[in-house]
Order: C-alpha cells, then structure tokens, then sequence
C-alpha cells in the first residue's frame, strides 16, 4: 500500500495474477473433459490445429459477449462462463485459453486498452509465433483480429 492507503499496481495485478492462477488451475480436470470432448468431436484425427482451431470456434459460436455491469471488470471461473453461455471480453479470452492449455498449448492473455484476448503457441506449429484468438470477434477467423486490437498497445501475461 502506498502513504495515502491505496493498494499500489503491483499489489494489484499481483493479487489478479494469482487469482488467474487459481481460476486456471482448480477446474483443469473439468475443463480438460471438455476440451477433450469438443476436439475429439470436432476432429477426425489427433491433430493439435484442427483441435486448437476447433476450440476457439466452440467458444466464439456458443458463448455470447456480456459487458461486465457498469464497467466494472471481474474475472469469472471458465465453468461459470461455460454454464451462463455470456462473458465479457476478458472471461471468453480465460474460457479460450484454458481449454487451448487443457490440450498442451502455451497460452496469454494479451490486454489492449479497454479489451483482452489470448494468443496461443501450438507445439510443433509456427514455432516461435503466437497466434490470436479473439472469440468476442463473430467474424474473426483463428489467428485473426479485428484492426483495432491489432493495432493498438498490448500488455501480456502468460499463463
């Protein structure tokens, strides 16, 4: 805390980035069950793209955007946002990602002001290179944002 009593942006993120931790971490066993379902049903064979692919889709085409109320932003569970089908911008992008690391990706969180999204780093494909998936985009494709995250400052936290 600063002299005037105010948590400082450390202490802050700090406490997001474990809560991140913790939101990630505690529903992995449910959320693999679904990430395994929607991959294998959705691919024929064991292909980490078509699966990557696959689960970005399933978020984009079944959760719908909700604006936290009065813009106050909180971070809710990946189950919560699968049972209610509506998240804001930075739940679909928790949701996206914890299914793509559910299956063996490296995911982040990237944050443009007033927006998140993730980006994920599939083994053995385009080494090196994040990919985007922004599923609040109806008509982004995998790997595609619309231009104004892209051109906009970005922030990352890796997962």
């Amino acid at each position: 805390m600063n002299e005037s009593g105010e948590a400082d942006r450390r202490e802050v993120e700090g406490g997001a980035l474990y809560f991140l931790h913790l939101i990630m971490t505690d529903t992995s066993d449910t959320i693999k069950q679904v990430a395994n379902y929607v991959a294998s049903t959705s691919c024929k064979k064991a292909d980490q793209v078509c699966q990557s692919k696959a689960l970005f889709y399933f978020v984009r085409d079944n959760i719908n955007y909700v604006q936290d109320e009065n813009f106050h932003d909180r971070l809710s569970n990946p189950l919560v946002t699968l049972k209610t089908g509506g998240a804001d911008c930075e739940d679909m992008a928790v949701l996206t990602l914890a299914l793509e690391k559910a299956i063996g990706n490296e995911a982040r969180l990237v944050f443009v002001p007033g927006h998140a999204y993730g980006q994920i780093q599939i083994p053995d494909y385009k080494v090196g290179k994040w990919l985007n998936l922004e599923p609040t985009c109806k008509t982004c494709e995998f790997n595609e944002l619309p231009d104004s995250s892209a051109l906009a400052r970005k922030n990352y936290i890796d997962l």
